[in-house]
């Protein structure tokens, strides 16, 4: 038995592969080509579409609540559960109380608050109630809103035949009594 000596076999690192600019008629594309010469398809995107993102969405939303180490906490709320109490928190908001001189308390509002709570009730309302249905009025309103075709006719003329082009001399003032008029 001969004991063979050397480094410990290890497995080949592959290639990168390599970027081609190919010309296609009047444009150029990137291709890509491993390390035996063939053409390969680039990676996707991970949310090609919208389902990938919806299911990724869902994911993430039905999560429950994690501590650090990432171990579940007991009596946790999920993601989804903390954003529509926030959100309802944000809808019911009434207002900061602010002390006045005299000794009494007014209620505060700032008006972007006024509008993020309307924007908050219009989306509680779209996802647990549902939308709302369109007026017929604005139904009609999308139809002719796209692009409208106008077709116009040459109108009809009287005499058909073209006339040759004139050329208009230049006029001389009245004032100018002048025999020869020269242009720049």
């Amino acid at each position: 038995m001969e004991e063979t000596q050397g480094t410990p076999e290890t497995p080949e690192k592959r290639k990168e592969p390599t970027a081609i600019v190919v010309r296609n008629g009047s444009t150029f594309t990137t291709r890509l080509k491993d390390e035996h010469g063939r053409f390969i398809s680039r990676k996707k995107n991970k949310f090609t579409d919208a389902k990938e993102l919806k299911k990724a969405m869902h994911k993430v939303f039905t999560s429950a609540e994690a501590d650090v180490h990432g171990n579940l906490i007991k009596g946790g709320k999920a993601k989804w559960q903390k954003v529509l109490e926030a959100l309802i928190d944000t809808a019911s908001y009434v207002g900061d109380e602010v002390a006045l001189e005299d000794g009494t308390t007014k209620v505060v509002k700032d008006p972007k608050l006024a509008m993020a709570q309307v924007q908050a009730a219009k989306l509680l309302i779209q996802q647990f109630i549902g939308k709302e249905p369109v007026a017929p009025e604005e139904i009609d309103a999308m139809k002719t809103a796209g692009i409208k075709v106008v077709v116009v006719q040459a109108p009809e003329l009287m005499n058909k035949e073209s006339q040759p082009e004139r050329k208009e001399h230049p006029t001389v003032p009245s004032f100018l009594e002048a025999e020869v008029i020269q242009q720049n």
